[in-house]
C-alpha cells in the first residue's frame, strides 16, 4: 500500500504539539527527530520550535516512506 501525503492536507507551519497530533506520535518523539537532525526547524515566537511545511514533507518522504504529491 502506498503512503501518500498531498500539499493541500499539510499546514504551513506546524509546532511540536500540532505535528505530534498530525502524525499521531508524541511531542516527545517529535523532538527526538528535530534533536538527531531527522526534522528541520526554526526558531522563532511563542512556541519555541516550528516545523515548516516543506520540512514535514522532507522527513515524511525521507523517514517515513510516504510520496508527495502537489
Amino acid at each position: 500500500m502506498k503512503r501518500i501525503i498531498r500539499d493541500e492536507d499539510l499546514d504551513n507551519v506546524y509546532t511540536a504539539k500540532t505535528l505530534s497530533k498530525e502524525l499521531n506520535v508524541s511531542e516527545r518523539q517529535i523532538h527526538y527527530y528535530r534533536e538527531h537532525n531527522q526534522l528541520e526547524y526554526q526558531n522563532s515566537g511563542r512556541a519555541r520550535f516550528q516545523f515548516p511545511k516543506q520540512s514535514v514533507i522532507n522527513f515524511l518522504v525521507n523517514k517515513w516512506g510516504y510520496e508527495y504529491e502537489r
